[in-house]
């Protein structure tokens, strides 16, 4: 992880926090996207998830892996994250901006500023289906360099 990698985790935050609040204001808190509503609240749904899985990729695998799952457990009662739950990792996103550009700045003095902790807060904020679909991937990759050309 690095600062750049982080600014990117934030860029993502920030799509997601337009997104869910775009679902919300629209179809508002519901416990299940039903089969009845609009195919946009589907769309969005859709947009929310692959942007989640975006964040997911963008982090270590070792922090898919130990998440520090919160205290809310949003997602095992909606399929859609609330706001709160979208700012709160905004706000971790911002947190390991710091993290990284302390780490960058100054390396021997690092051991406060903990990479790993804010990958794995991030990490828990994310449902475990995004987790599982981002380390799939992520063990698929290296299997696959050998097909890619880096010309």
């Amino acid at each position: 992880m690095n600062a750049d990698r982080a600014l990117a985790i934030a860029a993502c935050a920030a799509e997601l926090t337009r997104l869910v609040t775009l679902f919300q204001a629209k179809y508002g808190h519901v416990p299940a996207v039903p089969l009845e509503l609009p195919a946009e609240a589907h769309r969005l749904q859709t947009a929310i998830f692959s942007q989640q899985l975006a964040i997911a990729r963008l982090l270590d695998p070792e922090a898919l892996a130990n998440p520090l799952e919160p205290l809310s457990g949003w997602h095992q009662r909606q399929p859609v994250p609330a706001a709160t739950a979208v700012s709160e990792l905004a706000r971790e996103a911002n947190h390991l901006i710091a993290c990284c550009t302390f780490q960058e700045a100054a390396p021997t003095q690092g051991e406060f500023w903990d990479v790993a902790d804010a990958q794995a807060a991030i990490a828990g904020l994310l449902p475990p289906d995004v987790r599982r679909a981002a380390a799939a991937r992520s063990r698929r990759a290296p299997q696959l360099d050998h097909l890619i050309s880096w010309n």
